[in-house]
């Protein structure tokens, strides 16, 4: 060794990573700080960072880098490999070296800096210069725990943990450096690091072993690839490289060059493909007056789809499968009944479960439940921003009717797509991103242009997902002709208030009052008032839905409702209260002609008998239609026959008559009336109030914490403290003596998501050895013992490790 240069000595210290974290955050001006948070609110989410030090934590730990990360765009994303994998050697200068534009750049090192000083601004990178090199840049422990190694190659920090300090005083001595214990780890982590110096140390080789070493590192880096070299002259190779301190030597024999060394030795040959234009996305002019009105005829859709979907259910139940799912067959016959979109019922039904609207009718049908009236009652914008928000957090495709298999699938059976929620979020934000006067032509260069905006949102497998939830939106009016609607925006916003204001815009107004005529139908312009819904339905057949709603009278609909126990008068009146003019003559005939008429033959079981006026039942006697029943005269007013009640019912009518069904001693058989008609002041208007439970009003704030990044920006600078939480500050007393292993933000954060019940994702250690993500909806503690909405434990806070809360 004696006979080789020593190296230059090198720094025997280097910055902590909190510590340069903390002086970027602390170097920021206010506009910057204000940015940072801007861009990432999920720095600001659940207890807000206390000082810049619980704010450097949190910029370095995991849970908060994902969310990050996954916003980036490809040149982007891959700039941030590059620097995580060149570690404590990245600097500008080998970014440049390393990155290959994959298209034409006209200044290719300023690409690459502009993406630098994203994620700088992004708080994903952070300055660490050295006096040899002013341009260093590190990313934190939590970026490279989020990321997939860029290249192959074990990191040297894994190999320097299990590296004793006689290993290290051997290297040192080998380079010719001081062997001091202190700063020794230091020493060797400079020098590997340092591709210049990597390949001082590698020249003093022969050449033959020189090209070796090449050949091994090239073998290094191909990505996630092990090499164990075996043949000369790469064992040779190796065996040299142990010797000079370049390598090392494990356990069972594996020999490993750290891929810091095997970059050195690459220094300038090595590239990196550097996306640097995406595909095109094809839009076209969208006029802002077009958009409106394709997103107001979808909300109207949805709303009166739901709406009706609901009121059918309480009049009928639907059947269910075995397992409790809607099938695809009910489903068909549902939308063929209403005469609308199968796809919208799949909707209809899946949002009224979510919004609790559905309940059991015995072990084999669903109805509507108690709940599902006062919803109707409510205003339609507030209904419609129900559907919406209920909408996006779906884990479910409802415009998917096959699986996998190519079966049918079910309402309330297994999910269709687990991540359609993700999906959702992130298509929606994308197309709000785009002109708000364009609009996307092609589902399949959406999907393209996402991937490339957003690669690590996407997975390969998620292309016909893209596809189906763009179907969705537009179908439920959140994306109208390729473009983003208003109540799109409101819902990428997590805005209840705008939703609701938006949603009034696309729909019409609550109408109480109906327009009848003298062809026996009635109109009800825009949307129907509930009361005014279950009249007309009690008395006339439903024709049209939507802007304009129409019902026609006919004798079997007046007939259908004096079976179910109404009276002739007592439906007038109803429908006399939703006009402002009389009703029209042929309207009050025919109701009078149908309660003359009604009754006059009684039909009993004997099997059946038959009782009324002589003249009429000689008349039914003799019909040629009725002559299958083999009706006997037992008296010149009672005819009997062999047949069942119901068939001799429907024969009857059937044949031109009214019969009334009875009781053996003559009652009328009616149903009992199970929705009574409210009177108009006891209804909540147009302006009504009132909110689905199943909604919070206020949605993302649930706390109340003030969340403006610009308050917190001045806040941080200014070395204030947040204002206290009593509640919070007691539980965090208490956690501190239990979660010893917690840090003190996470505690904080562990303590604000018990006593506000909000959402968190944990990161746990189980058996003592290994870590596995927990996510608790809504958190409880009872003792040292975390449960989530009452279901047992699920795990003990002394093992918590980490604690992310959740949008």
């Amino acid at each position: 060794m004696s006979s080789h240069d020593p190296l230059p000595d090198v720094a025997a210290t280097e910055p902590d990573e909190q510590d340069l974290v903390r002086d970027h955050l602390r170097s920021l001006s206010e506009d910057a700080l204000v940015g940072l948070l801007t861009d990432r609110p999920e720095l600001l989410r659940g207890a807000v960072p206390a000082d810049l030090d619980d704010l450097a934590q949190r910029l370095a730990a995991p849970g908060y880098v994902a969310e990050a990360v996954d916003r980036l765009d490809a040149p982007t994303s891959v700039v941030l490999d590059a620097v995580s994998f060149l570690g404590r050697g990245a600097r500008l200068s080998r970014l440049v070296s390393l990155l290959t534009p994959d298209g034409p750049v006209g200044d290719p090192a300023g690409a690459v800096r502009a993406r630098v000083k994203d994620l700088l601004r992004a708080g994903l990178v952070v300055p660490a210069p050295t006096p040899a090199h002013p341009d260093g840049l590190r990313t934190t422990t939590g970026v490279q725990r989020v990321l997939v190694p860029l290249l192959g190659g074990v990191p040297l920090d894994d190999l320097l943990e299990r590296t004793d300090a006689p290993d290290l005083a051997r290297r040192l001595r080998a380079w010719g450096l001081p062997t001091s214990p202190a700063g020794a780890v230091h020493r060797v982590r400079n020098v590997l690091n340092d591709p210049d110096l990597v390949q001082r140390l590698a020249a003093r080789a022969d050449a033959r072993i020189g090209t070796a070493l090449r050949e091994l590192a090239e073998a290094i880096l191909q990505p996630r690839e092990q090499f164990r070299p075996n043949r000369r002259p790469m064992a040779d190779a190796v065996a040299w490289a142990l010797e000079h301190g370049l390598a090392w030597d494990l356990t069972h024999g594996a020999r490993v060059l750290p891929r810091e060394v095997a970059l050195g030795l690459l220094e300038g040959s090595v590239r990196v493909p550097f996306p640097v234009r995406g595909p095109d996305l094809s839009t076209v002019p969208v006029a802002p007056e077009t958009a409106h009105r394709a997103a107001a005829g979808a909300a109207v859709e949805t709303l009166t789809a739901v709406s009706a979907v609901v009121e059918l259910l309480g009049r009928a139940p639907v059947p269910t499968r075995k397992d409790g799912s809607i099938g695809a067959r009910e489903i068909g016959r549902t939308a063929k009944t209403l005469a609308t979109d199968p796809r919208l019922v799949r909707f209809a039904l899946t949002a009224a479960n979510q919004l609790g609207l559905l309940a059991r009718a015995g072990e084999t049908s669903i109805t509507a439940s108690d709940r599902a009236p006062q919803w109707r009652r409510h205003p339609p914008a507030e209904r419609y921003a129900d559907l919406l928000r209920t909408w996006w957090d779906w884990p479910t495709l409802v415009v998917r009717d096959r699986d996998v298999d190519d079966k049918p699938t079910a309402i309330g059976g297994a999910t269709t797509a687990p991540r359609a929620a993700e999906i959702r979020r992130e298509l929606l934000r994308h197309l709000g991103r785009l002109p708000a006067d364009r609009g996307v032509t092609s589902a399949g260069d959406l999907v393209a242009h996402l991937a490339w905006t957003r690669p690590r949102a996407l997975e390969p497998h998620d292309a016909d997902d893209v596809v189906d939830v763009l179907a969705e939106a537009e179908l439920v009016g959140a994306v109208a002709v390729g473009t983003l609607s208003s109540v799109g925006h409101a819902l990428v916003g997590d805005d209840r208030d705008a939703l609701v204001r938006d949603a009034d815009l696309l729909l019409p107004a609550v109408n109480a009052r109906a327009t009848f005529g003298s062809d026996l139908t009635v109109l009800v312009a825009g949307d129907p008032a509930a009361h005014v819904v279950d009249v007309l339905d009690t008395v006339a057949a439903r024709e049209t839905r939507g802007a304009a709603n129409s019902w026609r009278f006919t004798d079997a609909t007046f007939r259908a409702a004096l079976d179910a126990g109404h009276t002739v008068e007592g439906l007038l009146d109803g429908l006399r209260e939703l006009s402002d003019k009389p009703l029209p003559q042929t309207l009050e005939y025919l109701a009078r002609d149908v309660g003359r008429r009604y009754g006059k033959v009684g039909i009993r079981p004997a099997g059946t008998v038959l009782v009324g006026e002589e003249a009429l039942l000689a008349e039914l006697r003799t019909h040629s239609g009725l002559r299958r029943f083999a009706l006997v005269a037992l008296a010149p007013t009672v005819l009997a026959s062999a047949a069942k009640p119901a068939d001799v019912l429907a024969g009857v009518r059937a044949a031109g008559y009214l019969p009334r069904e009875e009781t053996l001693t003559g009652q009328p058989l009616g149903h009992t009336v199970t929705r009574a008609r409210p009177h108009l002041d006891d209804l909540d208007g147009p302006g009504g109030q009132g909110v689905s439970p199943h909604v919070p009003t206020d949605a993302g704030n649930v706390d109340a914490v003030d969340r403006d990044p610009v308050a917190h920006a001045l806040r941080l600078r200014a070395g204030v403290p947040p204002a206290p939480d009593p509640a919070v500050e007691k539980l965090v007393r208490s956690l501190r003596k239990r979660a010893e292993i917690l840090p003190e933000g996470d505690v904080r954060q562990l303590a604000h998501a018990v006593v506000h019940r909000r959402p968190v994702h944990l990161t746990v250690l189980f058996g003592g050895f290994y870590e596995d993500a927990v996510v608790l909806s809504e958190p409880t503690l009872r003792g040292r013992v975390l449960h989530d909405r009452g279901y047992p434990a699920v795990a003990d806070v002394a093992l918590v490790l980490t604690v992310t809360p959740l949008g």
